[in-house]
């Protein structure tokens, strides 16, 4: 199940009209993960555990705005928005407490298949590639 959503998550995906996140894990999704879907004009966000806090206030906003969203998507965290719908958050409602700000939503760099990783370092040599394979981690320090 999916818990997380990345800014970069739906990159290339311009014609989606309909996106359908319902019944997963989700409980952060970080600023602008939506913005390259361009034709989106129906999300349904419902029956996830949503953590709102200072991270989900764009969120919050982004919904009320486009109105897009499918049902009322609700917060799972804290305890005093529990049950509120994200739409109906004020701003200031949506905090962190200190050092909960460093949270976010990172994905885990993949591995290409083709290769061998550890942390920042990506081993291709001597497997007769005839060209640089796809999926290679933006943080690697060495290749």
């Amino acid at each position: 199940r999916i818990s997380c959503i990345h800014n970069d998550s739906f990159t290339g995906l311009r014609n989606v009209r309909l996106l359908s996140l319902y019944d997963n894990q989700i409980s952060t999704i970080t600023p602008g993960a939506f913005d390259t879907l361009q034709s989106l004009s129906t999300l349904n966000l419902l029956a996830n555990p949503f953590n709102c806090n200072c991270q989900l206030a764009w969120l919050g906003d982004w919904l009320r705005k486009r109105k897009i969203v499918t049902g009322n998507p609700r917060c799972q965290h804290p305890d005093f928005l529990r049950q509120i719908p994200l739409q109906d958050v004020a701003f200031p409602d949506f905090r962190c407490e200190e050092g909960q700000e460093e949270t976010s939503c990172i994905p885990r760099p993949q591995c290409p298949q083709e290769c061998t990783c550890l942390d920042t370092v990506v081993r291709c040599s001597n497997k007769h590639l005839k060209a640089l394979p796809r999926g290679i981690p933006k943080n690697v320090t060495e290749l």
